[in-house]
């Protein structure tokens, strides 16, 4: 699973940087993103990574401009005054629904479980008698969205060979 993760982040130049949990914690590393790298969460002394959260990040890589991909936590924080203007709030909540279904598409194309993501990033109103009817998730507007910009598959809940390959690919 780390080659395949480090194939999207090579196809999108993406650079890598791996801090254990314990250090995470003692240095207090931004968890996610810190404007040059992503930073890949360790589960355990054993080196898991945390694919999950990895990929979500690989997502809002894809999704941000290419000036944001500077910016600590995607520029998608408060504004330099500490508050969030309407602006950003609607652009930060767009772009989160955006990163969390596209990752959460290159999670199911990867054979993760990605339906535990999907719980977990509270999609359940999608969910019809208990169960991910992925039709259903085409027709949002984010997914709808993301199919314009060439991120996922007209056809089925599934990122495309560009996302998965990267404009390097």
């Amino acid at each position: 699973m780390r080659d395949k993760i480090l194939e999207i982040c090579n196809g999108w130049g993406i650079a890598l940087k791996v801090v254990p949990r314990d250090k995470r914690r003692k240095k207090k590393v931004v968890r996610g993103y810190e404007g040059n790298n992503i930073i890949l969460l360790i589960q355990n002394s054993g080196g898991e990574w945390d694919y999950s959260n990895t990929i979500h990040e690989i997502a809002h890589w894809i999704v941000s401009t290419p000036e944001r991909r500077k910016e600590i936590n995607w520029g998608l924080g408060p504004s330099p005054d500490g508050f969030f203007s309407i602006e950003t709030v609607k652009h930060s909540y767009d772009e989160e629904g955006e990163a969390s279904l596209l990752g959460i598409a290159i999670e199911r194309k990867l054979g993760l479980p990605w339906e535990r993501t999907f719980r977990y990033h509270q999609w359940d109103d999608l969910m019809e008698d208990g169960k991910i009817n992925t039709r259903t998730i085409m027709k949002i507007d984010y997914v709808k969205e993301l199919r314009k910009l060439g991120f996922i598959s007209r056809i089925s809940f599934l990122p495309t060979k560009f996302v998965m390959e990267g404009p390097k690919g």
